[in-house]
């Protein structure tokens, strides 16, 4: 009953307030963008391969390698750039949940002016988590394949499981480092501690951000054979921003609701 309480109290803060769905879609353009890219670097770099590999290379596909080389720099860049503002948008929605609490008028520009204000506590942290996680995963999986000494399928299994582990230990490091006056280390802390401390209640909440995230990948995988998935994956991807939306202010609602028993 208690998360069906949280999860209608999140609904209302959305329905008072439609604005808040505006920065999560304005992230879903940008990585859209980037999505984009990434795509058409794909397509062309496997071409390339595919025309090397039978000899039938041509001077203009020659001729185009170091612009694709320049793009996929670029490309890079844009992905970082796309995650910091991720990371910074949902920075944002703490503030706001708590601002909502308080009966104050809700102003997207000062909660992220605040993120912005604590960004060099949460952004470098969260890029080396997301960085060393999926260097290690891919790791992990280059050795296993290499070695034969397990199947994709077992592998996959892991990863879902692993990931979702993680995801419930994470899930209350924005509430904390951005309402709380702790570093980030002790924000990563503490967001442990309230994760197990309220593993069942968070392992609930955690299924959202879980399901969608496979959801989008799925998507993802078929982008690459037909066009008309390309289009239905960005489509999807502005939907998918209306659930994250939704997420990111039951993330903070629930830690209001557990943060005393937590202490």
């Amino acid at each position: 009953m208690k998360f069906r309480k949280l999860l209608l109290e999140s609904f209302n803060v959305l329905y008072r307030n439609p604005k808040l769905f505006l920065p999560k879609l304005i992230v879903a353009a940008v990585y859209s963008i980037g999505l984009l890219l990434m795509a058409f670097l794909l397509i062309k770099s496997l071409l390339l391969i595919l025309s090397a590999s039978t000899g039938m290379l041509s001077a203009e596909q020659l001729s185009l390698m170091p612009a694709l080389f320049v793009l996929s720099l670029f490309a890079l860049a844009f992905s970082i750039f796309s995650l910091v503002l991720d990371i910074l948008v949902n920075a944002m929605y703490p503030v706001l949940v708590s601002d909502y609490r308080k009966k104050k008028k809700l102003s997207l520009k000062r909660a992220f002016g605040f993120a912005l204000g604590k960004s060099l506590r949460i952004i470098p942290l969260m890029l080396v988590v997301v960085i060393s996680i999926s260097f290690l995963l891919l790791a992990v999986f280059n050795f296993l394949i290499e070695f034969h000494s397990i199947s994709l399928g077992l592998f996959v299994v892991l990863f879902l499981v692993v990931s979702f582990i993680l995801i419930v230990f994470l899930y209350m490091f924005y509430p904390v480092v951005m309402l709380e006056d702790v570093s980030a280390l002790k924000g990563l802390k503490r967001s442990f501690l309230m994760g197990k401390q309220n593993f069942l209640l968070v392992s609930k909440a955690s299924t959202i951000p879980f399901i969608l995230s496979i959801a989008s990948a799925a998507i993802a995988f078929f982008v690459y054979f037909n066009v008309f998935f390309l289009v239905l994956f960005v489509g999807l991807r502005f939907i998918i921003a209306l659930f994250y939306t939704y997420h990111m202010v039951l993330n903070p609602t629930l830690y209001f609701s557990v943060q005393k028993v937590s202490e």
